[in-house]
């Protein structure tokens, strides 16, 4: 049985992986981030083990120890947790003084390139996991208006630009009017705080340029689109490179809500 390592963050997509790697007769070694990993994450693994956010050289140590030589990343992390020094080892603490800020990008970079020295390299996020994206053209829902499409092309600039500086993903619409623009409190916080101001929402979500595929791909769920369903609001525009968990429940939901969703 092949070996492969997993570095889980929360969500439902480690434990999706999880599922796949064994289908597919994979050995699953995994680092479940505390506070954030699923509990059956473990009952999922060959073997698995606890590890506190910014403990960097014990996950080193715990692939070695099982001969891992290829892992994927996947599931949030709550990065906030970096700005207390009580949570980093020497080598996490030396690792972070050595870029030029803590942006997703930067530091999931940094922790990629820090294995590799270590001769554990890490796939594409999208390793066992390609169904989940959805082809451009892919729409699901009531038809666009040309309102709509409009603000669709706007979200998409403004989330573009923002992709770019490497500070979030996604953005809130309406009538020509950026409402909520993505930082680190994710996705289902920028449509709420968009939602304050109107119904009607056009929430853009988009890849960044030049995606690193190791790590940190977009995602969207059903929860998604119950978080847009509060707020009343009306089109989830996604990049073509976006992981969509549980697409039936998603096409569903969109269709029950009256929630356009587009994919460009």
């Amino acid at each position: 049985m092949s070996k492969i390592g997993l570095i889980a963050g929360n969500g439902s997509l480690p434990l999706l992986f999880l599922n796949k790697a064994k289908e597919n007769g994979f050995a699953v070694y995994t680092l479940a981030i505390k506070n954030e990993a699923h509990r059956k994450v473990a009952n999922l693994s060959e073997r698995s083990f606890t590890l506190p956010v910014g403990q960097l050289d014990k996950g080193v140590k715990f692939f070695a120890e099982n001969n891992v030589t290829e892992a994927v990343m996947l599931g949030q992390v709550r990065h906030f947790r970096l700005l207390q020094p009580k949570y980093l080892d020497p080598q996490m603490t030396q690792l972070l003084d050595r870029i030029p800020d803590r942006r997703t990008n930067t530091f999931l970079g940094a922790i990629v390139n820090y294995f590799q020295e270590k001769n554990i390299s890490f796939l594409s996020s999208s390793f066992l996991l390609e169904e989940l994206f959805l082809p451009a053209g892919t729409t699901v829902g009531p038809n666009l208006s040309q309102r709509e499409k409009s603000d669709v092309e706007l979200g998409r600039k403004v989330a573009e630009t923002l992709a770019e500086l490497d500070v979030g993903l996604t953005v809130a619409v309406k009538d020509g009017i950026v409402l909520a623009l993505e930082g680190i409190s994710g996705t289902d916080a920028t449509i709420r705080r968009g939602g304050r101001f109107t119904k009607g929402l056009v929430v853009v979500k988009v890849s960044r340029p030049g995606q690193d595929l190791r790590f940190d791909l977009p995602v969207i769920g059903p929860r998604t689109l119950k978080v847009m369903a509060r707020i009343s609001g009306r089109v989830l525009a996604i990049a073509s490179g976006a992981f969509v968990l549980e697409k039936e429940a998603v096409f569903r939901l969109s269709r029950r809500y009256g929630i356009t969703l587009t994919v460009f």
